[in-house]
């Protein structure tokens, strides 16, 4: 089972799955994403799609059966939302949908699934993290939040469940070309509308390949000794590894050389 499967790399990946000879169920939030992918899949290929609105996880419950939850073997979980902004300018409410798709959404799926793999004794679960799990930069706060609450419980299923020969893992990316992300607005009449609009026209387009990501991921299913934590991409792998060689002080000292701290000195006193 792969969540986000709409568009971007969890479209990707339901095609590495299908292309692989796995059967794939594909949950999207939309018919018309459903409608989309159907016709993107082979026609030889086992995939049945499936609309499921991941910003309400207490629904899963509800549709575990019919989802053949009991039955999933590797589960997938990488939907995903984000709402670039600075805190204090931040809706509670997009706060929240954010941390339902991310993080809430994630863990009932995971309770859906876990029962079937614990009587097979047997069962893998990626939860598709990000480098914001390990960095929270400017405007990034709810997202690297939800990411770092996924990450940190990962960590806590893989102590639980791995006993039981359940494998865990945290599969942390990178900057990829895809769509995710990019339609951020500028807050209006805002303290942070200038810094925000600066970021936005600093974003540079471009990034890994899904295909290639995609690829990477559904290979490492099939690794015997699944790492807790699996940077996949170059960019993931690069930044990872040199945060591990920091210091606390080196961390904060790399942080705020690459966060916009240096702008809003200069403009603070005017603010």
């Amino acid at each position: 089972m792969i969540t986000g499967a709409g568009g971007g790399l969890g479209r990707a990946m339901i095609k590495a799955a299908c292309g692989a000879g796995h059967r794939v169920i594909g949950l999207v939030r939309s018919m018309e994403s459903a409608e989309a992918l159907e016709r993107s899949i082979p026609e030889n290929a086992i995939c049945c799609v499936c609309v499921q609105d991941l910003a309400h996880p207490e629904q899963l419950a509800v549709h575990a059966d019919l989802l053949g939850m009991s039955d999933i073997d590797v589960l997938v979980n990488n939907a995903g939302k984000i709402k670039p902004g600075p805190l204090e300018s931040q809706n509670l409410a997009d706060a929240k949908d954010v941390f339902a798709v991310n993080y809430f959404s994630p863990l009932a799926l995971i309770q859906a699934v876990l029962p079937g793999m614990r009587r097979r004794r047997s069962g893998t679960i990626l939860n598709i993290s990000s480098l914001s799990a390990h960095a929270g930069l400017v405007a990034d706060g709810i997202y690297a939040a939800s990411k770092a609450a996924l990450e940190r419980s990962t960590e806590s299923l893989h102590s639980e469940v791995g006993p039981l020969g359940i494998r865990v893992s945290n599969i942390v990316l990178g900057k990829i070309n895809t769509a995710f992300g990019q339609s951020s607005t500028p807050p209006e009449k805002d303290v942070y509308t200038a810094l925000m609009t600066k970021l936005a026209a600093e974003r540079s387009p471009g990034g890994e390949d899904p295909a290639d990501i995609a690829e990477e991921i559904m290979a490492s299913i099939g690794q015997p000794n699944l790492p807790l934590t699996l940077p996949i991409g170059t960019q993931a792998r690069q930044v990872l590894q040199q945060l591990r060689k920091l210091s606390p002080v080196q961390r904060m000292e790399w942080l705020e050389k690459i966060s916009a701290a240096g702008w809003w000195r200069a403009h603070h006193s005017r603010s």
